[in-house]
């Protein structure tokens, strides 16, 4: 630092006079209009949440009414249909005599076109059907139709479009007969007429009715029944409707009630509600254009927004007034901070005689700081760019607060090995470019040092295909073993999420291979005094790698010293001893069993 900075620096301060705080006063009065600006959006936020609510508990309404109307429907056609049931599993009464009173039961009730009759095998026996109509019974019943019909009572068969032009569609209702000695089933045609009736009759009363939208669709997102009766009577595939992004078989088959105030884009908009029906299979879509259904919210946000710039502009006015007063010393603070970011040091002179004159001597103080500790940073930086090339973070971190040298040798410490190799790497690189081989690399590795560091362990080096890292070093760690494990099995897990990704990039799976030894070795800086690097070197080294090269894919063995040092936390599948490659003596194996 020259004379000329340091005498800058020891300039006298200016004493303190008029407080800034009633500055701020007389501004803050000056730009009132920002509280009103706040509760005028608080009052929009408050109206659209209101709306909203509205919104949700109308749509609500609609499903409600609509969905009871239709299951009300089916329960009085299921109830006369287990009346047919009853009578034919009667048997007290000749079958020519069921036969009659069914005839007289079908055609009093005029939920039932026609009843036919099936046996425990869904094969048609017989229709019943006194009305003279036309019938489509099908010659069997699907067996998932018999099977639903057992276990709850009822079954709805796939909507098939009406007998005539202009006849809304129809599924067909099946029900168990229960006889003394076998089962036998009845079915009906439950039309959808009902539902369309409901949904016109609601539309036709809505003031929007022309913009209302509103739809029962079956698992195969088909109408059933539709404001647009046209589309009910096309059974029209309603897939593509932006509605139809919220619906799932959850929402079809567990009463799931889902409103969505905002559906598709642009002028697409919608508001959607969608539910499905109590006693039927399908779901019952409610929708209708948001700019409609906000249309009121949208003009008195317009209004309130309008205000609000007004009482803005007034403010804004008076501001700039007071705000030429006082920026200019900020100004001045301003300079003086971009000076200190560049690391020019001076004292900065304000003579405001306030809270801005008290800051400005402040950041003269601050520099005197600044320009002590900038020359020691330059040298821990320089200290921590040379040894990075060559040494783990532990170490230089060790380093620069002198706790530790860059001397080569090394010290024996009780340690745990790792060796992950990716299994079957040579298919490969022969099936991909090797820019393809790079990035997958590069992505696994990236997670494994990551997985590696949460656990506490060291990165020694990357052979290839295969990483080293070892814990209990340069930091002692008493659960070392335990540690090195851990690490292991979340890179067994965390390859079921890589390989999704690499799956779908590349078309590549990859598995590995993992190795792990606990023992001694010496641990520290090994090579010359012009190049080193900090690693571990012993027989642990030499057992962890020939495990990684025995580990199949997938798979994680260990040694018993490692298994011994890593307590019960883990599972553990014995191998028995095995003879490994340049050893002269067998040594027990273990697999870990990862979860």
């Amino acid at each position: 630092m020259n004379s000329q900075t340091v005498t800058e620096l020891d300039r006298p301060r200016p004493q303190r006079g008029v407080s800034l705080r009633l500055k701020l006063t007389l501004l803050t009065i000056a730009i009132s209009a920002i509280p009103m600006a706040v509760v005028g959006f608080l009052l929009i936020d408050v109206n659209e949440d209101a709306l909203e609510n509205s919104l949700r508990e109308h749509f609500y309404t609609i499903i409600d009414s609509i969905s009871s109307e239709v299951d009300a429907t089916m329960q009085m056609t299921q109830s006369d249909l287990n009346v047919v049931a009853l009578t034919l599993a009667n048997s007290n009464v000749s079958e020519a005599d069921r036969i009659a009173l069914i005839r007289g039961q079908v055609s009093a009730q005029p939920t039932l076109a026609w009843v036919a009759i099936y046996d425990h095998e869904g094969v048609h026996i017989d229709t019943v059907s006194p009305k003279e109509v036309p019938v489509r019974a099908p010659e069997r019943l699907a067996e998932s139709l018999r099977v639903v019909a057992m276990a709850d009572g009822n079954a709805i068969g796939p909507a098939t479009k009406g007998r005539d032009m202009g006849d809304m569609p129809e599924s067909l209702l099946v029900v168990p007969v229960r006889g003394e000695s076998t089962t036998w089933f009845v079915a009906t045609a439950f039309s959808l007429e009902p539902a369309q009736a409901a949904i016109e009759r609601f539309v036709e009363r809505r003031f929007y009715q022309d913009h209302y939208q509103i739809f029962v669709i079956d698992a195969d997102k088909r109408a059933l029944a539709h404001s647009n009766r046209e589309l009910a009577l096309n059974l029209a595939d309603m897939s593509a409707e932006p509605a139809l992004e919220i619906v799932n078989r959850e929402a079809l088959t567990h009463g799931v009630i889902v409103f969505r105030n905002k559906i598709g884009d642009g002028d697409n908009e919608s508001v959607v509600a969608l539910s499905s029906m109590r006693s039927l299979p399908w779901a019952l879509v409610v929708e209708l254009p948001r700019k409609i259904a906000y249309q009121s919210f949208s003009r008195m946000r317009l209004s309130v927004m309008v205000v609000i710039l007004l009482i803005m502009l007034l403010a804004t006015t008076a501001a700039v007034f007071f705000a030429r007063r006082i920026t200019k010393p900020i100004s001045t603070l301003v300079g003086f901070a971009t000076d200190l970011a560049a690391r020019r040091f001076h004292r900065v002179n304000i003579k405001t005689r306030d809270e801005i004159s008290i800051l400005g001597d402040a950041l003269s103080d601050a520099a005197i700081e600044l320009a002590a500790s900038d020359d020691a940073l330059r040298n821990e930086a320089a200290i921590r760019n040379e040894m990075g090339r060559f040494l783990p973070s532990q170490i230089v971190d060790k380093i620069v607060r002198r706790e530790a040298s860059v001397a080569l040798g090394g010290e024996r410490r009780q340690i745990t090995v790792l060796f992950a190799d990716v299994a079957n790497f040579t298919p490969l690189v022969e099936k991909h470019a090797a820019e393809e081989v790079v990035i997958i690399l590069n992505e696994l590795f990236t997670i494994l040092t990551e997985i590696i560091f949460r656990h506490g362990g060291t990165v020694d080096k990357f052979i290839g295909d295969c990483v080293m890292a070892f814990w209990g070093a340069p930091n002692t760690q008493h659960d070392h073993a335990a540690r090195a494990l851990a690490a292991a099995e979340e890179m067994i897990r965390w390859l079921e999420v890589g390989n999704d990704s690499w799956e779908k990039r590349f078309g590549v799976t990859i598995n590995l291979a993992i190795g792990v030894h606990t023992g001694e070795a010496v641990v520290g800086n090994f090579g010359s005094e012009s190049r080193m690097e900090y690693t571990a070197i012993g027989d642990v080294v030499n057992v962890a790698a020939r495990l990684e090269t025995r580990a199949r894919p997938q798979q994680i063995l260990v040694s018993r010293s490692t298994r011994d040092a890593a307590g019960d936390q883990f599972e553990f599948h014995e191998l028995g001893r095995h003879r490994l490659a340049g050893r002269s003596s067998d040594i027990e194996l273990f697999e870990v069993q990862a979860i």
